[in-house]
């Protein structure tokens, strides 16, 4: 059952609870990782070329980097970790917005686009029966901000899950970041550049 993304924020006594007329959402972002809210995820292989960001909260990133093991939960989620250095070197990316089902998606717009929340996804193989979801919202065009890491199961338990990680997202994004919008744009390459709609 999903707890709410507002869960993996470990504010800290100096962060900024609210924006000030004068910061930016670069200065915005810069104080969250300095107090350790969110990180960068760097690429799995330190010397792969850096083409799109991803700053996660805390137990985001540490179920990311910490993928290793041999368990079926550390397989699914070193399966997501690669999506996610594809996503990060810049690679072809499936992606889908709505009104598509298509489930070939490697990163998806959720339903409301008006809300931009996206999940990256990874799909069942003859390995595992449930594929990973990451979800968050876009700061800047190919900057992805991951708010929260599930199980595709945990969200198969009642019709009501997916609507309550949107509505979770969109908090943890007024905290983080008002009064910037998470919208940017109209048009799928106003998120992020080199990607196939399917």
């Amino acid at each position: 059952m999903f707890d709410g993304c507002e869960a993996n924020l470990p504010f800290c006594a100096g962060a900024p609870t609210r924006a000030l007329t004068y910061m930016s959402i670069d200065d915005l972002i810069s104080a969250w990782k300095a107090d350790g809210t969110l990180s960068c995820v760097q690429h799995a292989i330190g010397s792969a070329p850096t083409v799109r960001r991803v700053l996660a909260c805390k137990m985001v990133r540490d179920r990311l980097v910490d993928a290793s093991g041999s368990g079926l939960e550390s397989g699914r989620l070193q399966v997501a970790r690669a999506t996610i250095d594809l996503f990060i070197e810049g690679e072809l990316i499936a992606v889908r917005v709505p009104p598509s089902t298509s489930a070939r998606a490697q990163l998806a717009c959720l339903s409301p686009w008006h809300d931009h929340v996206w999940e990256f996804r990874t799909r069942p193989d003859r390995r595992f029966r449930f594929g990973v979801r990451i979800f968050g919202m876009f700061a800047a065009r190919d900057l992805f901000i991951a708010m929260c890491l599930e199980f595709k199961e945990e969200l198969l338990l009642t019709e009501t899950e997916y609507p309550r990680v949107i509505e979770s997202c969109k908090r943890v994004w007024r905290i983080l970041f008002t009064p910037y919008s998470s919208n940017l744009g109209d048009d799928v390459n106003d998120y992020l550049s080199k990607y196939n709609l399917v």
